[in-house]
């Protein structure tokens, strides 16, 4: 086998290779963020139709019960749908009511965390019995206040809810960058194993990647599909595992003493259960191959964060290769011939190889346009997989 600095260095990739797979990327993300803001337009519309509801039979002219609450009656005048708007009394008062108390949480523009510290009551899903009257009418007071600012600066609660829905958009976003990404690496192993050995793999656990579109594109069709479940393990003829899991993102694994997997679900729980455990612990009853880490990593610039996510995988995983699977490398990572740059050349290199997550991934013509690099991955599975 060529040297690790060799090896690495078939790893780097052209600005059109890194501009053709942000692209893709990109595109697959683009549909889950789209079907994403559908479901926020759902939200809004079902924020109108619930707060129509639950505001019916609420009465707004006695402003002593409305002042216990913070909620002036005058300035009510020039609002034309109050319950949209602040919170009654009645909806602490009564308890039919209380359930709703967390909808108006949810426009008031506090976030989540922060409504864990000053609404310790009103986000209970039941009222508690064992706080006095007057704390809760504090909180509701409170929680009219916010109400309030939001309406003055000329937002409704659907706008809010909007708002809301774009943050998690966002937040899940980042989430399903790493979801394709995964899945990506789950079609290199995959097809790896079925070049090296067409009779390889003898059980699956989850849904095993497409053949006929494993683009990030196609990625996304089918984890959105009815009844995809996601990939877990792959069990080997050579009762070695392939376990596709979130720390490490991959291990693979057999059990010592001659002892077998009976099923692929069963060898990746075997390794959920271990990998709690101290690293000596997981000896007992399991040989590590090798452990790996999938970063997917779509910013080019961003280097000094992709060398530190490289290093995350310095846990000492008992008697194991480590490997990466990485995109975007860029020169400046890769090249072994960069003094002070690089990313992956220090003394104490822990890192067994590095591979190119698009090139490995292999939905275009990137396995075809990089062979050495294709073959330096089957080599390595081939290796650890005792095939």
């Amino acid at each position: 086998m060529s040297s690790f600095e060799t090896r690495t260095a078939r790893t780097e990739m052209s600005k059109s290779e890194i501009r053709k797979y942000a692209g893709d990327f990109n595109g697959a993300l683009t549909q889950l963020k789209l079907a994403r803001t559908h479901e926020v337009d759902a939200e809004i519309e079902g924020f109108v139709q619930k707060f129509d509801s639950i505001g019916d039979g609420l009465d707004w002219g006695n402003a002593g019960q409305l002042g216990a609450v913070g909620v002036d009656i005058s300035w009510l005048r020039d609002v034309q749908l109050p319950h949209r708007v602040v919170m009654h009394p009645d909806f602490i008062t009564l308890d039919a009511r209380w359930r709703h108390v967390r909808d108006y949480l949810a426009i008031s523009m506090v976030s989540d965390k922060m409504t864990q510290i000053i609404f310790p009551n009103l986000r209970k899903r039941r009222k508690p019995r064992d706080v006095p009257r007057g704390q809760l009418m504090d909180e509701a007071r409170l929680l009219n206040y916010y109400l309030r600012l939001v309406a003055e600066s000329g937002f409704s609660g659907g706008r809010v809810i909007a708002y809301n829905g774009d943050l998690k958009t966002d937040g899940q976003n980042r989430n399903h960058t790493g979801v394709i990404g995964a899945a990506g690496a789950v079609v290199a192993v995959w097809d790896a194993l079925a070049e090296i050995s067409p009779s390889a793999v003898v059980d699956t656990y989850g849904t095993m990647p497409p053949y006929a579109d494993n683009s990030p594109g196609g990625i996304v069709r089918q984890i959105t599909s009815v009844g995809y479940v996601k990939p877990e393990s792959i069990l080997l003829s050579s009762q070695r595992a392939v376990v596709f899991s979130a720390d490490p993102d991959i291990a693979i694994i057999s059990r010592t003493g001659g002892q077998r997997y009976e099923s692929a679900q069963e060898a990746a729980e075997d390794w959920a259960k271990l990998n709690k455990g101290t690293g000596a612990n997981r000896n007992v009853g399991l040989y590590q191959a090798a452990v790996g880490e999938v970063k997917t990593s779509l910013d080019p610039s961003n280097k000094h964060e992709r060398i530190a996510l490289s290093a995350r995988i310095n846990r000492a995983p008992a008697h194991a290769f480590q490997f990466l699977l990485m995109a975007i490398l860029t020169p400046d990572l890769v090249d072994p011939n960069i003094v002070g740059q690089t990313g992956f050349f220090s003394s104490d290199r822990r890192l067994h190889d590095v591979f190119n997550l698009y090139f490995a991934w292999g939905y275009d013509s990137g396995r075809a346009d990089h062979p050495e690099h294709w073959e330096d991955f089957k080599s390595a599975i081939r290796e650890w997989a005792d095939l």
